[in-house]
């Protein structure tokens, strides 16, 4: 069984709103959730405009939890980088409008899916500093995966990602719509 965790998030407080982290979500799971003959490919939770952190991680325990052959993480909304290391944030981690306080440790999410007994796990971010999923330490010169664990990210470890006008730049599906537009199988997914 192939599961995706579709998590998208436009509605952060004043003045840190997003626009296009629904209509990334809704493309992706448009992309994986029937195969090209309409056959079932993916079993797709979606959370829009998640609240908080709490929800987000019983998900992603849910998500990686058993054997099934696939599980997708996908995240678009907010990250940030700290002293204390990289993180996803909830609308609930901003506790004054441009200022956040604390979200989910890229670390911790990393901990889930390396102990995960899921054959084939997947993990694409769309948020800033996302380049930072996989390393247990913001010191680490590369990141810990284990087998059958594969990463996307929107940006290097060091670069916000970016919204262009009205809609999202989402690399992360910019390059999951390249390799459909092109026939390039990518094995997991499709």
């Amino acid at each position: 069984m192939k599961k995706a965790l579709l998590i998208g998030i436009n509605d952060y407080p004043a003045g840190n709103e997003l626009t296009g982290c629904i209509e990334d979500i809704n493309n992706v799971k448009a992309v994986i959730e029937r195969h090209g003959d309409g056959s079932p490919n993916f079993g797709v939770k979606m959370m829009p405009n998640v609240q908080t952190s709490g929800e987000v991680m019983e998900a992603i325990q849910k998500l990686f939890a058993g054997d099934n052959d696939t599980a997708l993480l996908y995240f678009s909304g907010h990250g940030y980088a700290n002293n204390t290391g990289a993180e996803i944030v909830m609308p609930q981690d901003i506790s004054t409008p441009g200022l956040y306080y604390t979200g989910i440790q890229m670390s911790t999410i990393m901990n889930i899916v390396n102990n995960s007994h899921v054959h084939n796990k997947v993990v694409i971010l769309d948020c800033c500093h996302s380049g930072n999923m996989g390393k247990y330490n913001l010191q680490d010169a590369g990141s810990i995966l284990n087998t059958g664990v594969s990463i996307l990210t929107a940006c290097r470890e060091d670069e916000v990602a970016m919204e262009a006008g009205a809609m999202a730049f989402s690399q992360s599906y910019s390059a999951l719509d390249l390799m459909e537009e092109h026939q390039i199988s990518v094995g997991i997914l499709l």
